[in-house]
């Protein structure tokens, strides 16, 4: 992992998910009121900051959307913890 922090304290960091956790985020997304709205706009050509990745990620620029969800949120800073 890398970790680094800028001038305005913002803490940026690179993790690479293993394909569980991916899934997890994937479903989790998948029931995220925010995703949907953005996943409605792509389909019908509106403009969204998100897009969707090629296996099915709702992400922002290289960045995954992570939804607002405690449990998962944990278990995502545990791996990274972890690796």
């Amino acid at each position: 992992m890398h970790l680094d922090v800028t001038l305005g304290g913002v803490l940026l960091a690179t993790l690479v998910l293993q394909s569980d956790m991916r899934e997890k985020i994937r479903k989790a997304q998948g029931e995220d009121p925010k995703v949907m709205k953005e996943m409605n706009k792509i389909k019908v050509g509106q403009d969204s900051l998100f897009r969707v990745s090629n296996d099915g990620l709702v992400v922002m620029g290289k960045r995954i959307y992570l939804p607002n969800d405690e449990v998962l949120k944990g278990e995502v800073f545990k791996e990274a913890h972890e690796s």
